[in-house]
């Protein structure tokens, strides 16, 4: 699966541009904890999280994570937006809650 597909699957919208959507997604990661996820998450994941600060990006390309996933409708600032232009992606599920996104994004 690529971050195209995952967002086409999850009914998301990809926020920020660049060259990154057909990078492969390998599996799911949900963690609101940034340093679990730099200790956790799997390479080239989907990372779910409300958090929406910049750190989010920077913790992201540490730990190798391909793509973040904003879900519920949580608005992201334009600073995160800026940042993630830089190198990473943001999705932006439709109002979907944390708890029904992983299940809806099983990879296949």
């Amino acid at each position: 699966m690529n971050v195209t597909k995952l967002s086409k699957l999850i009914e998301g919208t990809i926020l920020t541009a660049g060259d990154g959507e057909e990078k492969g997604i390998s599996s799911g990661y949900c963690c609101d904890l940034l340093s679990h996820v730099m200790a956790g998450a799997p390479r080239d994941c989907a990372w779910m999280t409300v958090l929406t600060h910049t750190n989010i990006i920077a913790v992201a390309d540490l730990a190798g994570i391909g793509c973040i996933v904003i879900p519920e409708g949580i608005g992201v600032p334009p600073a995160t937006l800026e940042k993630a232009e830089q190198g990473g992606f943001l999705l932006y599920p439709r109002n979907s809650a944390v708890m029904r996104s992983p299940g809806a994004s099983t990879m296949r």
